[in-house]
């Protein structure tokens, strides 16, 4: 099943010259990370991205017509050593991340609204030191999710193990040996 592009960046698709342009969003507790394949700063959505140029690459996503877990690895070399730390110490697993697809025109301006090709969380995180640093995150698609087993239970315990005030379920085991007569006055 594939998506339908806006009509402006179909036509972008077709043009003698395409100038494609990835967008990535990291949702991490401090502050985004919003980064883009290009060079420079491109603005969308209210937030600016900034280039990594040739220094970054993207595995390639797949759209898959039947529900299954699809992931992407995610490639950045060269990482400025002040930004070092923050990504050795920052917790990164489970934070989402987005990836659009937008197109340039000759003037290196959008000429759309990049168009989401991939929504999950991340999973690993690899930060490599050599002659240059390099950091490979993976991310998975929430349907990962659907593996994974669910221990709450619908009882008091589990319920306080959340939430330690909250007495709604202090009652179901009695509720359920109950017997109740329907019809009688």
């Amino acid at each position: 099943m594939t998506r339908a592009l806006t009509p402006a960046n179909n036509a972008a698709t077709s043009a003698s010259t395409v100038r494609p342009v990835i967008f990535v969003k990291i949702d991490y507790t401090n502050e985004p990370v919003l980064a883009h394949s290009d060079t420079g700063a491109l603005s969308f959505n209210g937030e600016t991205f900034t280039g990594v140029g040739q220094v970054g690459s993207i595995s390639g996503i797949e759209e898959q017509g039947e529900l299954a877990v699809s992931g992407l690895t995610m490639t950045l070399a060269g990482i400025d050593p002040t930004l070092l730390s923050q990504a050795m110490h920052t917790p990164h697993q489970g934070k989402s991340i987005h990836v659009w697809i937008g197109y340039l025109d000759e003037m290196q301006t959008l000429v759309d609204t990049p168009h989401l090709v991939f929504k999950g969380r991340i999973d690993t995180h690899t930060l490599t030191l050599g002659e240059t640093a390099i950091l490979t995150l993976t991310a998975e698609n929430r349907l990962v999710d659907w593996s994974r087993p669910r221990t709450l239970r619908f009882n008091t315990e589990s319920q306080k193990s959340r939430f330690p005030a909250d007495e709604g379920f202090m009652f179901v085991a009695q509720a359920a040996e109950k017997t109740i007569i329907w019809g009688r006055g």
